[in-house]
């Protein structure tokens, strides 16, 4: 069911790079990203993992998913991953 929600908005952002894992094929990538369920879906912006879970999304939350990611700060991000989290 989601694949066709996938194809229609991957065609939507061809400056955005969609793809799928074949998680029998790529056992060691689907652990990488803890992939227990299909479809998940992983977002990963300047090699940073900004969205990752498990579920099909409807198109238009997808699409709301793509433009939040296009939004983020990176800069930020990144300052907040060198930052060591307070004990």
């Amino acid at each position: 069911m989601f694949g066709p929600v996938f194809e229609r908005v991957s065609g939507k952002h061809p400056d955005a790079v969609f793809g799928k894992v074949d998680t029998q094929a790529q056992p060691e990538l689907a652990a990488a990203f803890g992939i227990s369920s299909i479809p998940t879906l992983v977002v990963i912006r300047d090699g940073v993992v900004l969205y990752a879970q498990p579920g099909a999304l409807p198109e238009q939350a997808l699409e709301q998913l793509i433009a939040r990611a296009r939004e983020i700060d990176m800069g930020e991000v990144r300052k907040n991953l060198a930052t060591p989290a307070a004990s």
